[in-house]
């Protein structure tokens, strides 16, 4: 099992940021995913890290880790921005950059007028995506992200992944079915996760939480809902490992990792 992990991106204070990665690295996770966000989608007046220079910084901080994004955002940018910034990503990591990219959804809207960007027609800003595809080729792995028939049909045509959100096993089958196998393609399932060491503590952690999560349960349960996933067609995951009174990541790295 290949799974990588988003990093604890909405503060002001990079440390914990930092701090993560290199956990992350010790305790054998594959790679680190930023967000590309102007502000959190919870609220304009949360603080955020932004991705650009956190990738700079995550490149110095570790060795093996893989690092990414999850995803940038095509029509935030000019198509020779990105394509920049990636290519410097690439540098900076000796190789170990890819580019997870997106059209952007419905719930960005609000974000991209708050700074005067245009958020365009889902046509327009999978066109975005498109051209990001096109002007990073041979300059570091992409991974195409989105739930749209449009956008799967762009990532396996043109792309080196698809990246797709807390969506089912069965939603995900039924769309891996739809196309053909392609040699050294990534399906990658990217989501949040609650992990909690027995059922006791899983129960009152998440009735203190009060939001609903993609996967919760024991590292028992965890490993079975990955499985039927990988069942699905996932290669790899990009998991949001939620905090909680005990180490998370730790945790779901010892218990569920180290099971496998």
């Amino acid at each position: 099992m290949i799974v990588s992990v988003t990093l604890p991106q909405f503060r002001e204070d990079p440390d914990a940021l930092l701090a993560a990665a290199s956990e992350a690295e010790q305790l054998g996770y594959h790679g680190a995913f930023v967000f590309d966000h102007l502000y959190p989608l919870s609220g304009r007046h949360r603080p955020i890290l932004d991705a650009v220079p956190t990738l700079g910084a995550l490149a110095g901080v570790s060795r093996h880790l893989r690092l990414g994004t999850l995803v940038l955002r095509a029509p935030i940018r000019p198509t020779e921005v990105t394509r920049r910034i990636c290519a410097t990503a690439q540098e900076l990591s000796q190789g170990r950059f890819v580019c997870g990219i997106g059209a952007a959804d419905s719930l960005s809207k609000d974000e991209f007028e708050a700074y005067g960007l245009d958020f365009g027609s889902a046509d327009e800003r999978i066109a975005a995506v498109a051209s990001v595809v096109d002007a990073l080729d041979a300059v570091c792995p992409i991974w195409v992200a989105g739930r749209s028939e449009k956008i799967q049909r762009l990532a396996w045509s043109r792309a080196d992944g698809w990246n797709v959100w807390e969506v089912s096993p069965a939603w995900l089958a039924s769309r891996v079915e739809q196309v053909e196998p392609k040699e050294g393609f990534t399906v990658s399932w990217g989501g949040q996760v609650f992990v909690a060491p027995d059922e006791r503590s899983l129960h009152e952690a998440l009735e203190q939480r009060g939001r609903p999560v993609a996967i919760a349960g024991t590292p028992e349960k965890i490993r079975s809902r990955l499985a039927e996933l990988e069942e699905a067609g996932a290669d790899e995951f990009v998991l949001t490992i939620l905090d909680a009174p005990w180490n998370a990541r730790r945790l779901f790295a010892e218990a569920v990792l180290s099971a496998r």
